[in-house]
């Protein structure tokens, strides 16, 4: 497993390094366990993230779902995931 030190100078700026020394990039938003977070604590990009997803996964399904010539039975099999 990684360490990961931090250091502080006095001028405000922060720099993060993996236990062999090397600095890690800082970034604006993260990507954590399906969540987006950001720098600044907002929320706004992950609300985003999760509608476009959601969008996405619509986009998808939706051929199938309205489509008035395929079964039922094939429709149920896509609802129930």
């Amino acid at each position: 497993m990684y360490g990961i030190m931090v250091y502080a100078n006095t001028a405000g700026s922060l720099q993060i390094t993996d236990r062999r020394g090397k600095a890690l990039k800082q970034v604006e938003n993260l990507r954590y366990l399906g969540s987006v977070i950001h720098a600044q604590g907002g929320s706004e990009e992950n609300i985003k993230a999760r509608i476009a997803a959601a969008r996405k996964k619509w986009q998808e399904l939706t051929g199938v779902l309205c489509d008035r010539r395929m079964p039922i039975a094939v429709k149920g099999k896509y609802t129930e995931q």
